[in-house]
């Protein structure tokens, strides 16, 4: 059995399928992951409290996996998830207020892991730090 599905578009018609996959499966990791505010009531009245992950101090959002890595529209993608006004209209149509998600701010880096080594390089940090970290580096290209 040989599936029709190649690993990587060979037309602009494929890889606008595969932006938009990446596109859906970035915004509900985001969903998952980043943390909301929530109200609460009680004697003294309302309070607003976080709930889960703060995104919205992060510097970088780093992306890896096929649909990011090897299409072109890879950091377009995760552009979409920062709190823009694409986030926003998608947050709109869930009837979920932007302010009430703790979303990336715009001003956040997104960069790529060109060389799709960030999950092999979880496993080797721990007994190769330095060589870990300057891989890395060198696959998302940033100079620090």
């Amino acid at each position: 059995f040989k599936s029709k599905v190649k690993q990587i578009p060979q037309t602009k018609k494929e890889a606008k399928y595969y932006e938009i996959l990446g596109k859906v499966a970035a915004k509900k990791a985001v969903e998952r992951h980043a943390g909301k505010i929530k109200e609460l009531f009680g004697p003294t009245g309302r309070k607003n409290i976080a709930k889960g992950r703060d995104l919205t101090a992060i510097k970088y959002i780093i992306g890896t996996g096929g649909v990011l890595v090897r299409n072109p529209g890879g950091k377009k993608i995760l552009k979409s998830i920062k709190s823009d006004s694409t986030a926003t209209e998608i947050l709109n149509k869930a009837k979920i207020s932007p302010s009430q998600i703790l979303l990336p701010s715009k001003d956040a880096k997104v960069l790529i892991d060109n060389l799709y080594l960030f999950s092999s390089l979880g496993c080797l940090c721990e007994k190769y730090p330095e060589a870990s970290i300057k891989l890395a580096k060198k696959s998302i290209e940033l100079k620090i």
